[in-house]
C-alpha cells in the first residue's frame, strides 16, 4: 500500500511485526513495535499458537485526518469521517492503524506505557480471534469485545463500574449485550460487561473452551457452541460475577 500513505513514513520491522510512523513518532513507534511483540507472546501462548502467528502491519498515523485516510485506504473500512475521537484504533485483517499518543484529545485519553500496551493487546485480540474464526462476522459483540477486554487486561478499567452496578443487583441481561438490542446500550455494555462473561467461560471451561469457540463457532451462538443451556449459563454466570466482585482487592 506504499502508493496510498505519504512517503515520509519510515518502517520499524521485528519478528513478522512492521510498524510504520511519522519520523517525529519514533519513540511511540517503538513502544509500539514492543507492545505488539508482548501481546504476540502472550497470544500466541493463550491460544496454543507456537510459531504460528500473524504477521502484523501497524500504521501509526501522527492526526485524526490522517488516521481516516488510512482506515479508509488501507483497511477498507467506512466510517464517519471525520470520525469519533474515541476512535484511536481499528485493526482489519492483519492490519492495525493506531493514532499516535501526540494527537489525543485533552481530557479523553491520557498516554501511560500499561495503557498504550493494553490497547495494542486489545487490538491484536481482534486480529488473531478474525485469523482462527470460521465466521467472525457471525460473533457477538459482547463476545469479540469481552474476549479482548479479558484478555489485554482492559477489564481493570471497568471493575470499578462493575463492582458497584453488581453490589445493588443491577447486572445486565445478556439480551441487552445483543446485536439486536438498542444500539448505543448494548455497545457500551458488552465494553462494560463483556469480559466478565468471558472470564466467566474461562472459569468454566477453560482456555480450551475459549479456544472452541473463536475456532468452530461460524453461527454465532457462543452458548450452543459451548453446549451451555442460556437461562443456566445466565444465572450461574450473575452468580460467579456476584461472588467475584466480592472478592477483596
Amino acid at each position: 500500500m506504499s502508493d496510498t500513505r505519504p512517503r515520509d513514513y519510515l518502517a520499524l520491522q521485528q519478528d513478522g511485526m512492521t510498524v510504520e510512523y511519522m519520523p517525529e513518532d519514533r519513540v511511540f513507534a517503538a513502544a509500539t513495535a514492543g507492545a505488539l511483540l508482548k501481546g504476540a507472546a502472550l497470544l500466541a501462548d493463550y491460544f496454543d499458537r507456537r510459531g504460528r502467528f500473524p504477521s502484523v502491519r501497524a500504521i501509526l498515523v501522527p492526526d485524526r485526518g490522517e488516521f481516516d485516510r488510512c482506515v479508509a485506504e488501507v483497511l477498507k473500512i467506512e466510517i464517519e469521517v471525520p470520525s469519533h475521537p474515541a476512535r484511536i484504533a481499528l485493526p482489519q485483517g492483519t492490519s492495525l492503524v493506531l493514532l499516535s499518543p501526540r494527537a489525543y484529545e485533552s481530557g479523553r485519553y491520557r498516554y501511560t506505557p500499561e495503557g498504550f500496551e493494553r490497547l495494542i493487546g486489545h487490538e491484536l485480540t481482534h486480529i488473531v480471534e478474525e485469523h482462527l474464526s470460521p465466521n467472525i462476522e457471525a460473533l457477538p459483540r459482547w463476545w469479540s469485545e469481552g474476549l479482548a477486554m479479558h484478555v489485554s487486561g482492559d477489564w481493570v478499567d471497568e471493575l470499578p463500574h462493575v463492582v458497584k452496578e453488581t453490589a445493588a443487583g443491577r447486572i445486565p441481561a445478556l439480551a441487552e449485550m445483543q446485536d439486536g438490542a438498542v444500539a448505543d446500550v448494548s455497545v457500551r455494555l458488552c465494553y462494560q460487561w463483556g469480559w466478565s462473561v468471558v472470564r466467566y467461560i474461562e472459569a468454566t471451561h477453560g482456555r480450551a473452551g475459549i479456544r472452541r469457540v473463536v475456532e468452530q463457532c461460524a453461527d454465532g451462538d457462543v452458548l450452543a457452541t459451548l453446549g451451555a443451556e442460556p437461562a443456566t449459563f445466565e444465572r450461574e454466570w450473575r452468580n460467579w460475577l456476584t461472588g467475584f466482585c466480592a472478592q477483596p482487592r
